[in-house]
Formats: structure tokens, sequence, C-alpha cells
């Protein structure tokens, strides 16, 4: 398992070894921390979350307004409906332009790849290998 490794899944078998490298790995690690949740705590402010809060609040099943069950419902509605929707929302909002420009690249740059460098003249066989017909 690799040092450093915040969800403890190894990206690579390849570590840090040195002292340094340990150091700058546990340096990054923990401002990729930091950045993480500076953007949850910045997402978390944004007025979609309250308008999101209020409505499914709202939403109580025919359940009394502070109720267990109607957490657990507006919890199960959360679950269901609003993870995945943002999850897809974000999605197509970030990964959108990368894979637009990712085809866009394919496109153009891997036909050249494909075809190689010109491949060298083939000298005729000889007429020891050549098979007799």
């Amino acid at each position: 398992m690799g040092h450093g490794d915040l969800v403890l899944l190894p990206l690579t078998d390849i570590t840090p070894i040195t002292k340094e490298g340990r150091t700058m790995d546990f340096i990054f690690s923990c401002m990729a921390l930091g950045i993480f949740a500076w953007l949850l705590a910045l997402l978390g402010t944004l007025p979609v979350c309250t308008y999101t809060n209020n409505a499914l609040s709202k939403t109580t099943c025919g359940c009394k307004q502070d109720s267990w069950l109607s957490l657990v419902w507006t919890f199960a509605l959360f679950l269901i409906i609003c993870l995945p929707l943002s999850f897809v929302a974000c999605s197509v909002l970030l990964g959108g332009p990368m894979a637009a420009f990712e085809a866009l690249h394919c496109c153009l740059v891997l036909p050249s790849i494909a075809k190689g460098p010109s491949p060298a003249r083939l000298s005729p066989q000889s007429s020891s290998s050549a098979a007799p017909s």
C-alpha cells in the first residue's frame, strides 16, 4: 500500500522510498485534503443546498414535520433522487468538456499515429527462402 493514500486505494505500485519523497507525498496529500474540504464547504454554502433542504423537508409523506419517519423519508429522497441527479449534472458539466476534447484529440491525432511511419522498403525475398510453387 502506498504512503499518503487518503482513500486507502493506491494509484500505482510505485511509492516514494526516500525521506524527502515521503515528506512531499504527505504534504501533497494534506494539500489535496484541504482543497477537497474547502470545495465541500464552498458547495455547502451555495443557495441550492438551502433550497434543496427546504424542498425535501416539505415532502413529509403525510407524517408530522419533525418525526423520525419524516427524517427517514427525506433522507431516502435525497439518496434516491437528489444525489444521482447531482452526480449526473456534475459529470456533464465537468466531464463533458473533457470528453469532447478527448474525442477531438482522438479524431485528429490517432489517425496520424495509426498510420505510423512509412514502412521501409521490403527487399525481395531471396530464392532460397521462397517456397517452391
